[in-house]
């Protein structure tokens, strides 16, 4: 943009420079033919007085005077050219510079708007982001959490299984148990059967033992 401004800048000094030099060689040249438009009758009166005339001195002094005035003449046609020739180049170039000043306004003018759409854009698109930025992170937490409250809900399932096993470990280790405390009772009932058995011989022949230790009888076995 710099750039643009300091041609812009340059070629409208250079505008203006042009136009002023045109303006001053276009009063040269309105003065210049102004004054070629006063030689010509003066010259065409000086030679109807010279073919007038029949006085030698007169003519001559007639002579000299129409020679400075036809020199004055061609030197004026000859500037009048000059004049011509640097307004119509300086003209060329007012155009030109005109131009080249009109488009370097537009390229300004186009290099502004497009500065000020991409500064409104870029201003929307932080907006934009900073909104996705936050949709992603809140996508992404919500993406953990969802990921979390899964791996929670395996645990839990998990654990619940677990807790029920054991309970239903712990069910069937009583039930075992239980149904082995059967089968103990049952083994206990025969040994106490047993041990009754055993009890009752043991006090027939302690009973028989006693009798004949109290009555000291006792015989040959």
């Amino acid at each position: 943009k710099s750039v643009l401004e300091e041609r812009y800048s340059n070629s409208e000094t250079s505008l203006k420079t042009v136009i002023k030099r045109r303006e001053v060689v276009t009063d040269e040249l309105k003065a210049t033919q102004a004054r070629i438009e006063e030689l010509n009758p003066l010259l065409l009166d000086m030679e109807n007085r010279m073919a007038a005339s029949t006085n030698q001195a007169e003519r001559t002094k007639l002579e000299a005077e129409r020679s400075e005035l036809a020199t004055e003449y061609n030197q004026a046609q000859a500037t009048e050219q000059e004049l011509l020739a640097g307004s119509q180049t300086l003209e060329r170039y007012t155009s030109m510079f005109q131009t080249f000043v009109d488009s370097l306004n537009n390229q300004i003018a186009a290099q502004n708007t497009l500065i000020n759409k991409l500064s409104i854009d870029t201003e929307q698109r932080i907006v934009l982001y900073k909104s996705l930025e936050d949709s992603l992170k809140t996508a992404a937490q919500q993406e953990v959490a969802h990921q979390i409250n899964t791996l929670g809900t395996k645990v839990d399932t998990a654990a619940e299984e677990t807790m029920a096993g054991i309970g239903a470990a712990a069910q069937r280790h009583i039930a075992d148990l239980l149904e082995l405390h059967e089968s103990n009772m049952v083994n206990t009932a025969e040994i106490q059967r047993r041990k009754k058995l055993a009890d009752e011989a043991f006090n027939r022949r302690f009973s028989e033992v006693m009798k004949k230790h109290e009555a000291s009888s006792y015989t040959a076995g």
